[in-house]
């Protein structure tokens, strides 16, 4: 049975990313109270989101490369400093257990790397809205989708050995998680607390 309420999920990104017009979002749900699907409720969040997206970006093009400029010296600094330094640690705590190297990459994606990795990111992406405030959600999106662009190669290349030898699973669940986590944490910071203040042409 389809529920009475739209998607909580698509509501929160069209609320966080999305157009901020109280018409909009009123004309989503009665069109969803009619009978719409879940589908076309989150088809339409998302074109939403893709079209303002774009719009901010193409009238903010000098802005959104600074942002992309921004977060990747960010998240290389931060990657350098703790993230090294943790790895370092933790590959010297696993070799004293006897878990290198097989028991790592069977198991890549259950270790605390991840977290790290997670809060390297979303470091990074609070630092990019706190420096974009009056266009955050553009910024950190452009950022965050400039590193999904920079990790495309690697996954095909990653896919492409999987067809091939089924041994290469572990690296890329590895890889795709390591992605994930770096996404999400790139969304949280950007969005961290307060620092993300409405656009004023959506106030």
């Amino acid at each position: 049975m389809r529920p009475m309420q739209p998607p909580t999920a698509a509501t929160w990104l069209l609320n966080k990313f999305g157009c901020t017009s109280d018409a909009l979002k009123g004309d989503l749900v009665e069109e969803y109270g009619q009978g719409r699907s879940i589908a076309w409720y989150w088809r339409q969040v998302l074109v939403a989101i893709a079209v303002g997206f774009s719009t901010e970006v193409s009238a903010h093009k000098l802005l959104a490369l600074r942002a992309i400029i921004t977060g990747w010296t960010a998240i290389y600094l931060l990657e350098r400093a703790v993230g090294i330094t943790f790895w370092k640690w933790y590959g010297r705590l696993l070799l004293a257990h006897a878990l290198m190297p097989t028991f790592w990459w069977r198991h890549y994606y259950t270790y605390p790397v991840g977290l790290m990795w997670c809060i390297c990111a979303a470091v990074s992406g609070w630092i990019v809205g706190k420096c974009h405030r009056e266009h955050c959600r553009a910024m950190v999106l452009i950022f965050l989708v400039s590193v999904q662009l920079w990790s495309l190669p690697e996954f095909f290349r990653l896919t492409e050995d999987v067809a091939t030898n089924q041994r290469f699973v572990p690296y890329l669940l590895a890889f795709v998680t390591k992605v994930v986590f770096i996404s999400i944490g790139i969304l949280l910071g950007g969005l961290w607390g307060a620092s993300c203040q409405p656009d004023p042409k959506h106030s």
